[in-house]
């Protein structure tokens, strides 16, 4: 196939970014939400100066954080905003990255965090996402709804939205990053501590982009469907279970420590995993934050339908 990709991602909707996959196409993306925060992407002649123009998979170019940064977290799945903030507050020395393919995302109120707008897939790519509703909540996917799943009582809340005015599926489409490229571009004297995935369905795809980043990351997450054989329980078509996401991840070197229950919701778990033995005493606080900050937003959301 070829070498170059065109895609409209913006501020608006209308940026055109073109080149090879494997150089300086994402440079406009990186950029992209940058303004008022603290994050900057490193110049060409940085770059070069560090001989970062040397690398044979091409330039590189690195994002430069705030110097009291230790730690990096990535939300991938961010929604209307990341369930992490109050995790800024708490520790000064993290910075928080983020992946939201819709428009309903609102700007952090945080200097050390960024947000683009973009998918999570496993190789460089133009997705489109489907605009579907949870209830009241967008469920936004790359994976359409199981119908299966539509017809019973209570599970039927994955519906695809239709477009007022074409009649048609309503979709968005959004540029497609694997994980690992924005991985290479943190210094590598930082901690990628943690990175969840929430993909609706879509999150075992995710983490094969994050796969050639594995030695950089300590501790992920996905949201997993524990549902044994019953595929019709699944929420979208073609999502994978629990044990087919543990035998792709644990296949890639991966760790499996421990799931939580999301919330009641039925069959849905939050599954950890680490890249290394040496990472395991850290789930147990990451998982606790998580599940705290996930439970307090989804009471504040409930809190303002109400």
């Amino acid at each position: 196939g070829s070498n170059n990709v065109s895609s409209t991602l913006s501020s608006g909707d209308s940026l055109v970014v073109t080149g090879p996959r494997n150089d300086l196409i994402l440079d406009m993306l990186w950029l992209q939400g940058l303004h008022g925060t603290s994050l900057r992407l490193e110049s060409l002649e940085e770059m070069n100066e560090r001989g970062g123009g040397k690398r044979k998979n091409g330039r590189i170019r690195q994002l430069i954080f705030p110097q009291s940064t230790k730690t990096i977290w990535i939300d991938v799945g961010v929604n209307k905003q990341s369930d992490f903030l109050p995790k800024l507050d708490e520790q000064p020395d993290l910075f928080l990255l983020g992946f939201e393919p819709s428009n309903i995302y609102q700007p952090c109120p945080h200097k050390r965090c960024v947000v683009w707008r973009a998918a999570c897939t496993p190789a460089y790519d133009i997705v489109n996402i489907n605009v579907q509703g949870f209830g009241g909540d967008l469920c936004n996917s790359i994976l359409k709804p199981n119908a299966a799943t539509s017809s019973k009582v209570g599970r039927g809340c994955v519906t695809q939205r239709t477009d007022p005015e074409s009649g048609k599926p309503e979709q968005v489409q959004v540029p497609g990053i694997p994980l690992h490229s924005l991985v290479d571009r943190i210094p590598t004297h930082l901690s990628v501590e943690y990175i969840k995935i929430d993909a609706q369905g879509y999150d075992l795809e995710v983490m094969r982009g994050a796969l050639p980043a594995t030695e950089r990351i300590e501790v992920i997450s996905l949201e997993v469907m524990d549902i044994g054989n019953d595929r019709t329980k699944l929420l979208y078509q073609g999502q994978p279970t629990l044990e087919e996401v543990r035998m792709v991840i644990e296949g890639g070197g991966w760790i499996y420590a421990k799931s939580l229950g999301n919330h009641g919701v039925e069959g849905e778990l939050n599954a950890f995993f680490v890249s290394n033995i040496k990472y395991l005493p850290k789930v147990d606080a990451i998982a606790k934050f998580h599940m705290l900050s996930t439970e307090v937003a989804r009471q504040i959301r409930r809190g303002k339908k109400d």
